[in-house]
């Protein structure tokens, strides 16, 4: 099925020297793969092409998957079930089970607790970045300090503890099934600190007793979806954050190096204004539960200090990293990362994206469809060189319909997938894959006098979520 827009946004177009402007109008939205009962009916009528999808209406939860291709024709998958294990499955070159080669990579801490995180992604150098959630309640009941699985600060800002934050590990063919990359958390925090001074706290973070040497991020509540830039190694991800209504504490982050993202003493960005504000949790805007025995109430952006009893990482904790883009919860209840776009010159596509948005970041929110709420489509965000501020935007695709979408990436084909999961722990007959593809009639699609000296992506390597 395929949808045209209508009820366009302005025109507005990103421009890139030496090619046509773009503009919304010139791309469609496809749902490739759909749920058996949408073939008949459901979320309009599927085309011809369009494959079912292997899930019906029991389906509870989404399995996050990463596939790596090897040289030998086999594939090996990664996947992390609600437990809380790692575990690498291998098939062979004629796509069967290996059941001799399954591999236990990560055994993470897990209680019965929601917020478990799991997406997971490959960059271009074999790298596997996976999003592991707080695992602890929420307000008014995050700071039990009295039994471990009742405190927050026990997980997301302990840093000997998986939980709460963003794992990097290279997998290979050791007796552990992986190797710990240069400049995760610990050693980078831990240089930090040495150049500022600080020898006592630059040998505590880089101790690995001390500091998980599995960690890239620390300080996350709900890092539900996640996205690497292939080449350049940027880090976005989609933050399922607290149950506030007039604080600006939706998060998508973006950052270029290991970081703290405040959780759980603060949310959301530095600065004011609506897309920029930083508020501590304790702070009184609208929301119930806090109050001043939050642990937020004497803690500083410059480095929160963790005072829980069942913290067995450093007490001090870095300085934090903002938000990249923060908004009301009123506007959005599920912050859902996009891919940050490669545009490959060597693809023959015909439905890749444009130059003009190569490098640019894309974003989603799971709660869009719902009565009241403004989070409607996508934004696309252009980024300045170093990574850390956005300095353009456009909103786009505001009238498909999609209904809560939990995955959002670039395939090889340059083309951009979202999963419409489109219901709440079930399935639904709008439950689907779908594509946003260029359509502009000339090829190549645009036309450009520019040279692009871009590497070619890495298609071997790449990430889904179904669900």
């Amino acid at each position: 099925m395929i949808f045209f827009f209508a009820g366009y946004n302005a025109e507005a177009a990103f421009t890139y020297a030496g090619c046509d402007d773009v503009a919304e109008s010139q791309f469609k939205y496809a749902a490739v793969i759909a749920r058996s009962d949408a073939l008949t009916g459901g979320f309009a009528a599927a085309a011809a092409t369009t494959k079912p999808l292997a899930v019906d209406n029991t389906l509870l939860e989404p399995i996050h998957l990463a596939f790596d291709s090897r040289a030998d024709g086999k594939t090996d998958i990664y996947w992390i079930e609600r437990a809380g294990t790692v575990t690498k499955f291998t098939l062979n070159a004629s796509g069967m089970l290996d059941n001799s080669a399954q591999q236990v990579l990560l055994k993470i801490k897990r209680s019965s607790e929601a917020h478990t995180g799991g997406a997971k992604a490959f960059d271009a150098q074999g790298d596997l970045w996976i999003t592991v959630g707080k695992n602890a309640p929420d307000y008014p009941n995050s700071y039990n300090e009295t039994r471990e699985t009742g405190s927050t600060v026990g997980t997301s800002a302990n840093l000997a503890d998986d939980r709460g934050g963003v794992l990097r590990i290279h997998p290979d063919n050791s007796t552990r099934g992986y190797s710990i990359p240069d400049g995760n958390f610990g050693p980078y925090w831990s240089n930090y600190f040495k150049t500022t001074g600080n020898a006592d706290l630059a040998a505590q973070y880089a101790d690995t007793n001390k500091v998980r040497p599995e960690l890239y991020v620390n300080g996350t509540r709900n890092a539900y979806s996640i996205s690497v830039h292939p080449t350049k190694r940027w880090l976005a991800w989609g933050e399922f954050n607290v149950n506030t209504t007039n604080t600006l504490t939706e998060e998508h982050n973006l950052v270029t190096h290991p970081a703290f993202g405040g959780y759980p003493y603060f949310a959301g960005g530095f600065g004011p204004g609506n897309g920029a504000g930083y508020y501590a949790l304790w702070s009184g805007d609208g929301a119930t539960g806090y109050n001043s025995a939050h642990p937020g109430s004497t803690q500083s952006v410059d480095g929160p200090v963790n005072q829980s009893i069942w913290n067995k990482g450093p007490k001090q904790l870095p300085p934090v990293t903002p938000a990249l883009h923060t908004y009301m919860r009123s506007d959005g209840a599920g912050a859902v990362t996009g891919p940050i776009y490669k545009y490959d010159p060597t693809s023959p596509s015909r439905i890749k994206w444009p130059p003009h948005f190569d490098g640019a970041w894309f974003i989603t929110d799971w709660t869009q469809g719902t009565s009241g709420n403004g989070f409607q489509g996508a934004k696309i965000f252009k980024l300045n060189a170093a990574g850390d501020a956005k300095t353009d935007s456009l909103k786009w695709f505001t009238s498909l319909g999609w209904l809560n979408p939990i995955s959002f990436d670039q395939g090889a084909d340059g083309a951009l997938y979202i999963i419409n999961y489109a219901g709440w722990y079930n399935s639904t007959s709008n439950t689907h894959i779908g594509r946003l593809e260029y359509t502009e009639i000339a090829y190549p699609r645009v036309q450009c006098s520019a040279s692009f000296p871009l590497p070619k992506l890495d298609s071997a390597r790449i990430s889904a979520s179904f669900g």
